[in-house]
């Protein structure tokens, strides 16, 4: 009897074991539940062992995004047919930079009020982008008058921009001013576009007023860069 007795002590004891090693595997290995917060304590793998796709989202409306997530990193080996709509041939060559040498040292003899054009500083081709960057460097001069200022103005085809002044405001008389007029243009179409500088002045007149004087534009002191981008 007392032989039965440990025998029967040591089974339910080694059951007990067993069962609640069972509980725990339960626990962190059942099945997804759809529906539901799901979690555990390990990565979940999920592996096809055939070709083709190992997962598969579905959406009730094709523009709902296929799954979400809080974290913030880089996902390896993750890759997109598609940014912002756009398959990776539509975005290729969606940015240009050009160069322009303006013509050099170009001014007005007078200038009163209302802007006048100084130049046109040169042309560039347009691939349609949503907003083109355009940044003019040299000096610019105004001699004398009695102007409380005078403006300096970028345009595109004699054009402001519609995002703001692309300009600078010069006080300064009889003195070379290193300065950059830079600005953004939206909605610049394919095809030609010429770049120009406008000027006026404010509360009276001011005289020879323009930029690289003394023709100093073959020692790179004037440059127009226009940067097109979406």
């Amino acid at each position: 009897m007392r032989i039965r007795t440990i025998v029967t002590t040591l089974f339910v004891t080694l059951m007990l074991v067993v069962s609640a090693d069972y509980v725990a595997f339960a626990a962190t290995g059942k099945s997804l539940l759809l529906g539901k917060t799901n979690s555990a304590n390990k990565v979940t793998t999920v592996k096809r062992t055939t070709p083709g796709p190992a997962m598969k989202f579905q959406v009730k409306k094709p523009n709902t995004a296929p799954f979400a997530t809080n974290g913030k990193k880089r996902v390896k080996n993750l890759n997109a047919d598609r940014v912002d709509g756009r398959h990776g041939s539509a975005l290729a060559g969606r940015s240009k930079v050009s160069v322009i040498d303006p013509p050099e040292c170009r001014s007005l003899d007078v200038v009163i009020g209302e802007p006048v054009k100084i130049a046109d500083l040169g042309t560039f081709t347009g691939k349609g982008t949503k907003f083109v960057d355009v940044e003019f460097t040299s000096f610019f001069r105004v001699a004398a008058g009695a102007a409380t200022g005078v403006v300096f103005e970028l345009r595109i085809d004699d054009a402001s921009s519609s995002l703001g002044d692309v300009a600078i405001l010069l006080r300064e008389k009889a003195q070379y001013v290193n300065a950059v007029i830079s600005g953004v243009f939206r909605g610049v179409g394919s095809g030609p576009h010429t770049v120009s500088l406008w000027t006026s002045a404010a509360n009276g007149s001011a005289s020879f007023v323009g930029y690289d004087s003394g023709c100093f534009i073959g020692y790179w002191t004037s440059r127009v860069t226009v940067k097109q981008f979406d």
